[in-house]
This record gives structure tokens, sequence and C-alpha cells, in this order.
């Protein structure tokens, strides 16, 4: 009796054993990756935003703790262009999202129902992502500053007396809908990939139970690629307050203060301070960062609350 005891308690410590192992084993490449791509990259910034560096020979610098984390406060709570900024940053994040995120995805079902046609759309949408950022910037440029008035006061006696890039009325919607053209890319092919994964015989049973097209696509299709969907949300909305609107390509270190985004505000200081001012820069990507994670873990709650195969 005592050795079968002792056999069998052996036994369940090995199964437990195995068991943190496999666990161990799915976690650990994440963690790596997130130890060496996020922490270790990311390492010499934190250090960066609790020091000040009293000079340009100085390498090491001088620990201040929280007083560069106090100037961002200060400059956050007190210039006018801030709040400017912060809402140009979500109202662009909200003007994809319900522009150009349900476009994408009527244009994905399309071609995942089209494959021949919707081969064609899929090269014309995707090319400007292969296609260099500048040469894509000048094309559309010249287009909009140029061809566009020409055709204006030709067709119609329209005089435009300032372009469209440098109209207060007109300069916001004209960056947008070059991003809005420019955006189609990677998520049309991980909207028609996710598509294509779908098993036929499942489309097939719908199509039995006399589901239409657009039947299918909401009750079908959309569940189905709703784990690619809910990816990219959360993606978007964890970078929105990094996105810089294109507005270096277009306006170089000179954009309008009414069209300014938060990310292009710390792309241009961090183009434009010497190396005592990286502090400065560090303190406010951390308290940027601590805002960020909270709004795309508050968007990773509500997406898995209405996510279909959830429930």
């Amino acid at each position: 009796m005592t050795g079968s005891n002792v056999i069998i308690k052996k036994t369940k410590i090995s199964k437990r054993t195995k068991k943190l192992i496999f666990c161990l084993a799915l976690i650990i490449l994440p963690l790596i990756q997130f130890a060496i791509f996020y922490i270790g990259v990311n390492l010499n910034s934190i250090r960066m935003a609790f020091v000040e560096f009293e000079g340009y020979d100085d390498a090491v610098g001088k620990i201040v703790w929280f007083e560069n984390f106090k100037t961002v406060f200060v400059e956050m709570t007190t210039l006018a262009n801030w709040p400017i900024m912060v809402k140009n940053s979500f109202g662009i994040w909200i003007l994809g999202l319900v522009t150009k995120t349900p476009l994408t995805i009527l244009i994905s079902y399309f071609i995942y129902k089209n494959a021949r046609i919707g081969g064609v759309f899929k090269v014309i949408l995707f090319a400007p992502s292969i296609v260099s950022v500048m040469v894509t910037v000048m094309l559309y440029e010249y287009f909009i500053d140029t061809a566009v008035p020409e055709l204006l006061e030709s067709s119609f006696g329209i005089i435009m007396e300032v372009g469209f890039f440098k109209s207060p009325s007109l300069r916001f919607w004209t960056i947008f809908f070059y991003g809005f053209w420019c955006g189609f890319g990677t998520s049309l092919l991980l909207y028609t990939n996710a598509m294509d994964a779908i098993s036929p015989s499942v489309v097939e049973a719908s199509h039995l139970d006399g589901v239409g097209y657009m039947q299918e696509f909401w009750y079908v299709t959309m569940p189905m690629i709703f784990p690619t969907f809910k990816t990219l949300i959360m993606v978007g909305s964890a970078g929105l307050l990094l996105d810089q609107f294109y507005l270096y390509e277009f306006y170089g270190m000179k954009a309008y203060t009414d069209i300014q985004t938060v990310g292009y505000y710390i792309f241009k200081e961090t183009m434009l301070v010497n190396a005592t001012g990286y502090p400065r820069i560090a303190a406010m990507g951390i308290i940027i960062t601590c805002v960020a994670v909270p709004f795309a873990l508050l968007i990773r709650y509500l997406m898995n609350k209405v996510d279909p195969m959830e429930g």
C-alpha cells in the first residue's frame, strides 16, 4: 500500500510539472520578445526620463527623479496647442474607425467574393504601400495643389486664392484623404486573408439555408474575421498618440498648429532638441504610454464584450 501511494504521488507531481512546462513554453517566446524589443530597446529612454544632462559631454547624467515629468506636465496643462493636438489625434483615429475601417472590410469582402476583378482592386489599393511615401506625397501634392485647381478653374470658373494645403478649412481634410487612401494596403491584405481562411463548407451551408450575400457578410463573414478586426482596432488604438498624420512629409517642421497631432509634436521636438533635451522627450513618452496603455486595454475590453466568438 505504501509503495503504491508513493508511485501515485510521483505520477501526480510529474503531470503538474509537465503542465507547468507546457504553459511556460507557450509564454516564454512572447516574454522574450517583449524583453528584447520593448524593454531592451526602450531601457535607455526609460532611464533618460529620470536624469538630467549638464552638458554635451555628460554621458551619464544626474538623477533628478520626477523633475522631467513635472516639466512635461506643466507644458501639457499650460500650452494652448496641447488640447488641439490631443483632439486631432483622437479625432483622426475615430474618423478612420467609422470611415476607412468599414470601407476596407467591404472592399475586402468584394475581393473575397470576386477574386478575378478583386485582384485588380487589391493591386491598386495596395500600391501606395509599395511605393515610397515621398513619391506618393509628391504626386498627391502636385495633383491636389496644381491639377485640381486648374480643373476647377477651366471647368467651373472657380478660382482658388490659396491651395488645399494652406486653406484653413480644407488642409485637415486634404491630409486626411491622403491617409485614407494610403491606409488600405496592410489592412486589406489581412482582412482578405482572414476571409480566405473561412471554411467553404460553412459558406455552402449558409447558402443552403437561403442566406444572401449581405446576410452571409453579416452573420458568417464578420464573426469569422472578428479576431482580425479586433486586433487591428487594438493596435490602432495603442498607437493613435504616435500617429504624425503625414504632417512631416507635407509640411516638414512647419505644420500648421490647428492640424498638428501629438505624434507629430513628439517627432518634431525629437528632431529639434539637442542631447540635453532628450530627458524631457523621454518623460513625455512615458506619460503618453501611461495614457495609451489603459486606453488600449479599455478598447480590448469593449471589443471582447461584442466579440461574437467569445459569446
